[in-house]
């Protein structure tokens, strides 16, 4: 599964029904890397949780019957490609998830 792939998954799992549902995707792609933000106005995560949301079998929320291993493995990823991936959230405003990547190819030609 890919890192935009489960973040998308992510989304959707958690819509607030309540308005009108979107999910934007923005994309930066230039020589020091990528750049991508998944922003949704779903349910929200609580601040509370931002240190915990990419430990593993840890979930905010019951709205999801997933085990808890969908954001884990993708932060994982992230660090393991020497990205980071931020979260920002508010509870009934949706959350934005922006991943960085550096472009490798460029610095091992530098």
């Amino acid at each position: 599964m890919t890192i935009l792939e489960k973040l998308l998954i992510n989304a959707i799992c958690f819509i607030n029904f309540g308005g009108s549902p979107s999910i934007d995707i923005n994309v930066i792609v230039d020589t020091p890397g990528l750049l991508v933000k998944v922003k949704d106005n779903g349910i929200g995560i609580e601040k509370e949780y931002f240190d915990r949301i990419f430990t593993i079998f840890w979930r905010a929320s019951n709205v999801s019957s997933g085990l808890g291993f969908g954001l884990y493995l993708t932060g994982q990823i992230v660090s393991r490609m020497n990205g980071r991936l931020i979260l920002e959230s508010e509870i009934g405003s949706g959350s934005e998830f922006i991943f960085e990547l550096p472009n490798q190819y460029y610095f091992d030609q530098v």
